[in-house]
């Protein structure tokens, strides 16, 4: 079976100058302009979902910035143990 495989389809060494750029690679190298990396431009961007309260004396919602809404039974996001927004994962804040 290897010798068919390798005959046919023979798998793609990689070069010297692709393995020795994997082994530098830094996934947190700077990659913008400003001189931030990937990984804060992604924290920045996904920092808070801002919730917003309606109706709160008589039944009580909240609209979430990323555009969806939450209804909880007793309490708001905070008694009920939510920290991050249950539709885009990016962290609770009330205004």
């Amino acid at each position: 079976m290897e010798e068919i495989l390798s005959k046919k389809n023979p798998l793609p060494t990689p070069s010297e100058e692709l393995i020795n750029w994997a082994k530098n690679f830094k996934p947190s190298a700077k990659l913008f302009p400003d001189g931030s990396s990937a990984i804060q431009k992604i924290a920045e961007e996904t920092e808070i979902c801002l919730w917003k309260v309606y109706d709160e004396e008589t039944n009580p919602y909240w609209e979430s910035e990323c555009g969806s809404m939450f209804q909880f039974n007793n309490g708001d996001w905070q008694a009920n143990h939510f920290t991050f927004c249950p539709y885009c994962g990016k962290k609770i804040r009330d205004e």
